[in-house]
């Protein structure tokens, strides 16, 4: 079972020190050494202690100090989790990019307003949600004498949240309260607007920070410049993807003609 799992994810070239010495390793082997962090769903404990524990590691063992890049599509979690994230990303030396794609809502919207300000984006179609912190089924004690305790240390980190917001936005302590009273969804402009992120993108292509071709640096945030040259293409390139593009379409027909021959 295990080696099912082990031959079935994809394969990827990478060499870190020499880009003539190639080596295959699986995708997130190397996703993990470019610094690419992921979070697709709720934060519980054991994901925010392996986020947690990423980030230590690769702040501990990468001397050259490369952006990471936290991409978030999380709709919730625990406030002693999310709280926990947050501060490990204010504590690694390097910069943090968070990237918002999907719906990021609660303490998902909160870990995105967290990266380094200034590398805060959001996917065209994306949003968030803000709303007052509270307790999500994972910040209950499982010992019923630990309720007072867990009341005490909610209050004082729903209070934190409020404040980092107030003080990351620039927005008055008013403005954050109100805006907080409810679920609040907002498009990537609005929460532009809002200083909750920096910028809102509609690609990750080439020319944009996430372009990581050389082996060797896969974060290559350091090669983004606004002002990048773009690709030149020659009349006779388009022609020839024209030619091909005709060649594919006949082919279509082809095939589709002898699937009505079958059915």
């Amino acid at each position: 079972m295990h080696n099912f799992f082990y031959f079935n994810i994809p394969r990827v070239p990478y060499s870190p020190n020499d880009p003539d010495d190639g080596n295959w390793v699986d995708l997130y082997h190397r996703l993990f050494y470019g610094r690419y962090i992921f979070l697709g769903k709720p934060l519980d404990k054991p994901t925010a202690d392996h986020i947690i524990k990423c980030m230590i590691f690769l702040n501990q063992t990468d001397k050259e100090k490369k952006d990471f890049f936290f991409f978030l599509n999380c709709r919730g979690g625990g406030l002693v989790q999310g709280v926990g994230v947050f501060d490990t990303m204010q504590y690694v030396a390097a910069d943090v990019n968070t990237i918002g794609i999907g719906l990021n809502a609660s303490m998902g919207a909160f870990l995105l307003h967290g990266g380094t300000v200034g590398k805060r984006i959001m996917t065209e179609n994306s949003s968030m949600m803000i709303h007052q912190p509270r307790l999500s089924p994972y910040d209950f004690p499982s010992d019923p004498e630990d309720t007072a305790f867990t009341t005490d240390q909610m209050s004082e980190l729903r209070w934190y949240v409020q404040k980092t917001y107030i003080s990351r936005t620039n927005q008055s302590r008013e403005e954050i309260t109100y805006l907080l009273e409810r679920d609040v969804y907002l498009r990537p402009t609005q929460a532009v607007n809002l200083n909750f992120i920096d910028e809102f993108g509609k690609e990750f292509g080439y020319g944009t920070p996430f372009y990581g071709i050389a082996p060797d640096d896969l974060s290559a945030y350091e090669q983004y410049s606004p002002d990048h040259e773009s690709i030149d293409i020659s009349e006779d390139d388009y022609d020839k993807y024209d030619d091909d593009y005709d060649k594919y379409d006949d082919d279509y027909d082809k095939y589709d003609d002898d699937y009505e021959d079958i059915f």
